[in-house]
């Protein structure tokens, strides 16, 4: 849109005249008729273009080609044009390029071989208007879709905040809060190689595993085989990031057969690794989390989620899982989308009752003699606690997470249903609470992988055998 300096707004994209003048200086700076602008062409115009629009003139070749190939093409000189346009304000805009245009591009003289000439000159100068007029069209069209994109992307932004805001979710804790966190509460600037191990086998043990990694989806692109890492082969990349703390996938996948063996033993002794010598930063903690990640094919929010899990007991699951549970295993999923990435709309949306049911008996965790799971009429006392304990248990999330209570929290769940992510997250919590499904899933985040499992095996077996087993 047109600055404050030119009166009337007017978007760029919808100005034909400007469109117009601009092709017409592309072609007369296009002294070769090639179709772009070289250096060469530019700076000779450079002078002349000053003179008419001032200071606001900051534009050479290699700022502009965007594609990196040594020229200017339409497309990259309309970018350019628009931001003068932008700075300038339309009429000042306009004015500049009129007079730069009567200035540089004369009209050739009459041709001495006669009117045929002269008529033959009328053509061409009509049919390059012409073309001049299509290009101007064209660079509208295309000018127009980026702000329609671009205007898409905002009410898909604000929508989201407001989504945010609606349902009462908590900021999620990135790997950058939980090493603030920890840094603050324990007055260090570093951790050791071995407290680094050992967190991430409790991180392991209570679900940063392989079947977090099979049944729950991520987004990697590639189809590579996750590595089910070891303390000690973590241990080992721990010694290579301090050694090199840009240390690559590729380097580090090279490097793991050294501590293999490691997969073998059963138990995990913390006393032998915490013997491990030096320290690992803020940068070095980032890069071993982002291998970390890319070697078990797990997305990193959930190995800084379950770090911060082993720490605080509150738990935090993802977008991505949230929704994955709701829709595939609450919900009836269509045939096939076993592995693809859900709709993350559904968080934001009522999960009723009758969905919690649901998902107990898809999941196979109902049980009446509560040994292997949950009797059925028990359900709807578990949901309707969790929905009053709420306030509560968000006032408690906060306080160990040494938060600020979100002041929605004394109104939450008015409606009496668990809505968004945190909320979703609470009642998970509550789930989990139960001697039967502790039995089962010792940890909220061993439960989510699990049933995501469960309900994927269930749907294979078909519901004579789920019957058989309930």
């Amino acid at each position: 849109m047109a600055s404050p300096r030119g009166g009337v707004h007017v978007f760029f994209a919808d100005d034909v005249e400007a469109q117009t003048l601009i092709i017409g200086m592309f072609a007369a700076l296009d002294v070769d008729s090639s179709g772009t602008l070289t250096q060469a062409e530019l700076l000779t115009a450079r002078s002349s273009m000053v003179a008419r629009f001032g200071s606001d003139l900051d534009f050479c070749a290699a700022e502009n080609d965007k594609n990196n190939d040594g020229l200017v093409d339409v497309g990259e000189w309309t970018e350019f044009c628009e931001g003068l346009y932008s700075v300038m304000g339309r009429k000042a805009f306009l004015t500049a390029c009129r007079a730069w245009v009567l200035s540089v591009v004369v009209k050739a003289p009459p041709s001495a071989a006669g009117k045929k000439d002269a008529a033959d000159d009328v053509d061409q100068k009509k049919k390059e208007k012409e073309e001049e007029e299509k290009a101007a069209l064209k660079i509208q069209s295309i000018q127009r879709g980026k702000k329609a994109r671009k205007e898409a992307a905002g009410k898909k932004e604000s929508k989201a905040k407001a989504n945010a805001n609606d349902n009462k979710t908590e900021k999620s804790f990135t790997l950058a809060d939980f090493w603030d966190w920890l840094m603050v509460g324990q007055g260090i600037s570093s951790l050791s190689a071995g407290d680094v191990v050992n967190l991430f086998a409790d991180c392991k043990e209570f679900g940063l595993n392989m079947t977090l990694a099979q049944y729950i989806p991520m987004h990697f692109e590639e189809m590579v085989t996750p590595e089910d890492l070891s303390p000690g082969e973590v241990a080992l990349l721990c010694k290579l990031v301090i050694a090199n703390s840009e240390l690559t996938e590729a380097a580090a996948r090279e490097a793991l057969p050294q501590a293999r063996a490691c997969r073998d033993v059963e138990e995990h002794d913390k006393k032998t690794y915490a013997k491990l010598e030096g320290a690992i930063n803020l940068r070095r903690f980032k890069k071993l989390v982002s291998l970390i990640s890319v070697l078990m094919r797990i997305d990193e929010e959930y190995v800084a989620l379950q770090m911060q899990w082993c720490h605080t007991e509150v738990f935090e699951t993802t977008d991505t899982c949230a929704a994955f549970i709701i829709e595939r295993c609450a919900g009836k999923p269509e045939p096939g989308t076993e592995d693809s990435l859900p709709d993350e709309n559904v968080v934001a949306k009522k999960f009723l009752l009758q969905l919690f049911t649901s998902m107990f008996y898809n999941c196979d965790i109902m049980d009446d003699t509560g040994k292997n799971g949950v009797p059925y009429g028990d359900i709807s006392l578990i949901y309707s606690r969790a929905v009053k304990a709420l306030p509560k248990r968000l006032e408690v999330r906060a306080e160990r997470r040494k938060q600020k209570v979100n002041k929605s929290a004394k109104t939450a769940c008015k409606d009496s249903v668990i809505k968004g992510r945190t909320e979703f997250e609470v009642l998970m919590e509550e789930l989990n609470s139960l001697a039967s499904m502790k039995k089962l899933f010792n940890t909220p985040l061993l439960m989510m992988s699990g049933l995501a499992k469960r309900a994927r095996d269930t749907a294979e077996n078909g519901p004579e055998k789920r019957a058989s087993k309930c």
